[in-house]
């Protein structure tokens, strides 16, 4: 699972979510997938991108956009992870 502006999905340099086979996820699954991944809660999600929990839900049901910064965010907090 990775977060990226490396991929020809990427606009203007808004990340987008990989799977570990390197397909694109749409957003809200990927916000999903990390968290299922990690075992994160909505809240956990929110302490790492600065937003709240409800506004995790929203990511996930596709009724928000996920902001650049919070993708940012969760890719710097996946790597220390990985490290």
């Amino acid at each position: 699972m990775t977060i990226t502006t490396r991929h020809k999905s990427s606009h203007h340099g808004h990340p987008v979510i990989l799977d570990d086979a390197g397909e694109l996820l749409e957003t809200g699954v990927g916000i999903r997938a990390i968290r299922d991944k990690w075992t994160l809660s909505t809240q956990d999600i929110a302490a790492i991108t600065g937003h709240s929990h409800r506004t995790v839900e929203d990511w996930e049901q596709c009724r928000r956009t996920v902001p650049a910064a919070a993708l940012n965010a969760l890719r710097d907090w996946m790597e220390d992870q990985d490290s």
